[in-house]
């Protein structure tokens, strides 16, 4: 073992070695000790400033400033640690790392613990310098006209005396050239919020030195404002933060450090509902909501928050040419719909409790009925200020024959022709007899309506939608983001099961059987297996039974009736799922795997699902192929 200047020129360090003779400092590093040294390697030196050079060059030299009276290995050096040098005491900061990095002054050590006689050797990758008479983070940023735009958002969210202070901070700083990149309304909506300022201005901050020599790895690093920073490295040794260019780094202060990105760094906790949306690339709800004027209510502008349940992009290509056209083309009801998938409140999925009613902001939509007259081989003409069913009686025959106006939309017997936007004429086709017709129009919404949770085996259904993505947190409230646009019910299932022409048996059962009041309730929380007029066919004899006695029949029909509702997309495929109904006894629910066509069977004990979560506003109906058996027959 030699002493430190022999170890030096052992390790090839002739740059540093230089300098030292150049200082005559050799012989004190032969004779006298013990030192630390912090010796940069010869490559560091050819990337030095001219003012560097001076000043090691000069007296005292700079490269009294890599030496440490006492021997400290890398193990004593600790994250915080600030060391007296021998250039007149001036500090030296250490910062060590969880990754088992250590810097000095941001400088990595390369090589530690090279032991010598007097002292000990660590091999660093850069010239440092003093950083004690520097400035403040805080004034550093000041004193560069290129962060000017930064200082007066700091100074005006009242936070910048808060980083004159001891730190350390670690402060990713947007150049006025990087803020000018941010969509004007993006930066008004934060920069004129002083809450969502200071959280926009925290984000870019760390409470901690964060030198670029230790971000060796993808990680995520905690901001003042609460949430992580994701810190990526790219082709070129090029370092991101957030997906931002760090420019210009290691930029040393009193108190921590400045590093230069490329463009600001957006917390969720910043954007309002709107730029969260955008941020998930539901973009079609956002530029719905605009087309409504409905942006001032999901800004922070409003000053209210909100849970939206945001349609996926796949669930609005999902509908019809035909809803969509009417949807857009009605502004009143486009309205009512989205209003429908809001509601009042920050709520998180930790706060749902299955077969929860939450109101939302939006109102029901009130039918009322007028006639209409027309030739049954030509069109008939109905006029619409909602969206719904026209039932078009045969004054011949006395059938009906359901045309659904699905916000535009066509369906049941007939089909829209012209006239397809809500609030116009309508126009359609009617085949068959000959006579009157009446039909039901839809007024516009009136009162509050209410969406159903369902939350069964970790899987959360709101209304027929399944919940796909949830809890994304922004400034006014959160995002849950579902797999289905949802429409306001309409009708009690008994309605829906009066216009499903395969349910004519049903419709009179329940007549029958003393429980039309159940079932026509304005709200509630049930399920409905709806057997088709087929299924009550297969019982043969026993119908006559059914029949001839109430009690029986209302027996039967309780037994399929869940008293919760069920929705199809929170049943796992392949798991058996168990409910009592109303009668008492035990019902087992399964629904297949999806096919080669995407296809899923749900099957109900022995039934066959036919159709599957029709929303009404007393719960939900599921029409099956076969009547469930039980103890009553």
């Amino acid at each position: 073992m030699e002493n430190i200047y022999t170890m030096l020129k052992t390790m090839h360090r002739q740059s540093f070695i230089d300098y030292i003779d150049n200082s005559k400092l050799d012989e004190m590093l032969e004779t006298q000790g013990a030192f630390t040294v912090f010796a940069p390697h010869n490559k560091a030196f050819s990337s030095i400033s001219p003012e560097m050079k001076k000043q090691l060059e000069g007296e005292p030299s700079l490269a009294r400033y890599h030496l440490v009276p006492g021997r400290f290995n890398s193990s004593q050096l600790r994250n915080g640690l600030e060391l007296a040098t021998m250039m007149g005491g001036k500090t030296l900061r250490i910062n060590r790392y969880s990754n088992g990095i250590i810097t000095v002054n941001c400088a990595r050590i390369l090589m530690p613990n090279v032991q010598a006689t007097n002292g000990i050797i660590h091999t660093i990758d850069q010239v440092i310098y003093p950083v004690d008479k520097r400035p403040t983070g805080a004034e550093l940023l000041i004193q560069h006209p290129k962060y000017r735009e930064f200082v007066t958002l700091l100074i005006n969210s009242g936070l910048i005396n808060d980083f004159r202070s001891d730190g350390p901070f670690t402060i990713f700083a947007p150049t006025d050239e990087a803020i000018a990149k941010m969509p004007s309304d993006l930066r008004d909506s934060i920069f004129n919020n002083k809450q969502a300022l200071q959280a926009w201005i925290k984000y870019h901050i760390v409470k901690n030195d964060l030198c670029t020599a230790a971000l060796i790895t993808s990680c995520g690093i905690r901001t003042l404002e609460g949430s992580k920073l994701n810190i990526t490295c790219g082709p070129g040794n090029k370092l991101y933060v957030d997906g931002s260019l760090v420019t210009e780094s290691d930029m040393l202060a009193s108190n921590g450090l400045v590093h230069t990105i490329d463009y600001p760094l957006i917390p969720d906790s910043a954007r309002d509902l709107r730029f969260m949306a955008s941020k998930l690339g539901l973009n079609t709800f956002v530029g719905l909501a605009g087309s409504v004027a409905m942006n001032a209510t999901l800004s922070r502008s409003s000053g209210s928050n909100y849970t939206i349940f945001v349609p996926t992009e796949e669930a609005w290509s999902a509908l019809t040419a035909d809803q969509l056209h009417a949807i857009k083309a009605n502004p009143a009801i486009l309205a009512a719909m989205l209003r429908y998938h809001i509601v009042p409140g920050q709520v998180s999925t930790q706060n749902f409790v299955s077969e929860q009613l939450i109101p939302t902001i939006t109102t029901t939509i009130t039918p009322a009925h007028s006639s209409v007259s027309g030739s049954v081989s030509g069109s008939l003409d109905a006029t619409l200020t909602g969206r719904g069913t026209i039932d078009i009686t045969d004054g011949g025959t006395g059938g009906t024959n359901s045309v659904v106006v699905d916000v535009g939309g066509a369906g049941g017997g007939g089909s829209v022709q012209t006239g397809g936007s809500l609030g116009g004429s309508v126009s359609v086709d009617v085949t068959g007899g000959g006579g009157a017709a009446a039909a039901t129009k839809f007024e516009p919404p009136s009162a509050s309506i209410s969406v159903r949770i369902s939350v069964d085996r970790e899987s959360i259904a709101v209304n027929e939608a399944k919940v796909v993505s949830s809890n994304h947190l922004s400034g006014n409230g959160y995002i849950h983001v579902i797999d289905k646009v949802m429409f306001p019910p309409q009708d009690p299932m008994l309605e829906l099961v009066k216009k499903d022409n395969r349910l004519g048996s049903l419709t009179g059962f329940i007549q029958a059987s003393g429980l039309e009041k159940m079932f026509s309730a304005k709200s509630g929380n049930l399920t409905l297996f709806a057997p088709t007029d087929s299924a009550f066919n297969e019982l043969g004899a026993d119908i006559d039974q059914l029949i001839t006695d109430p009690k029986t029949l209302e027996k039967l029909l309780r037994h399929h009736i869940v008293d919760k509702t069920i929705f199809s997309c929170a049943i796992k495929p392949d798991l058996k799922y168990r409910y009592k109904t109303n009668l008492g006894q035990k019902i087992t629910i399964v629904k297949s795997k999806p096919n080669s066509f995407d296809q899923q069977e749900i099957k109900v004990d022995q039934a066959t699902v036919l159709n599957s979560d029709i929303l009404g506003t007393n719960g939900v109906v599921y029409v099956i192929d076969k009547v469930l058996e039980c103890d009553c027959l």
